[in-house]
């Protein structure tokens, strides 16, 4: 239960669904602590919490340790997987990343949240520096689930960096569609990516392919 409450603060704060960031993103961080000293032996509360720490406290250290504890316990199940993906993708380490996501979709191919595997797939190839490979799987993303931005987002940077400007462009008005709000430097405020040459990769695509900087 604190897994799940500390995602769905998570969502409410990276989607801008929340009333008060601010507070969500507390209680968000708060629960992910919680959940992750609770359920030492529960493999999906403790990847559910190492993700909301890392995604909204930007705590990769300790979302580390959980992820790594979740992945001994139970690398089998696609939840774990995708959210060790993502830890690891924020952390650098996008080798590892990939091979997580690729494991998640092969798994469990009609996953319901096969969209946001195959999102994170293609921003760790992304930052990996394999631009086609990461448009081609951003593609598959927006076409499974076109209103989650985060596969707008890297379908626009990904195929920015191909030189196809308009499908760059037409990502970036689907991603503007979905938070309007967005820009190149609120995705910098957001995102905990360590590696910042790596992040360099995604904010300089967002650009070139038309995100307003502010």
């Amino acid at each position: 239960a604190l897994a799940h409450a500390a995602w769905c603060y998570q969502v409410r704060t990276s989607f801008a669904w929340s009333e008060s960031e601010e507070s969500d993103a507390e209680r968000a961080v708060d629960h992910a602590r919680n959940a992750i000293a609770a359920d030492r032996d529960d493999a999906v509360a403790l990847a559910t919490g190492a993700f909301v720490l890392g995604m909204v406290g930007h705590d990769l250290d300790s979302a580390g340790i959980a992820i790594s504890r979740a992945i001994e316990l139970n690398a089998n199940d696609a939840r774990v997987l995708g959210y060790a993906g993502s830890v690891r993708c924020f952390e650098g380490d996008q080798d590892t990343s990939i091979g997580y996501f690729e494991d998640a979709l092969r798994l469990s191919p009609g996953d319901p949240m096969a969209f946001a595997y195959k999102q994170g797939l293609a921003q760790s190839l992304l930052l990996a520096g394999k631009f086609a490979e990461a448009a081609h799987m951003a593609a598959h993303a927006v076409q499974e689930n076109p209103n989650f931005g985060p596969g707008s987002r890297t379908l626009a940077a990904a195929c920015a960096h191909i030189g196809d400007a308009d499908k760059a462009r037409q990502a970036v008005a689907r991603l503007l569609e979905t938070d309007p709000k967005t820009s190149v430097a609120y995705i910098a405020r957001r995102l905990p990516f360590r590696d910042e040459a790596q992040f360099a990769i995604l904010l300089d695509g967002l650009r070139k392919a038309g995100l307003p900087g502010e």
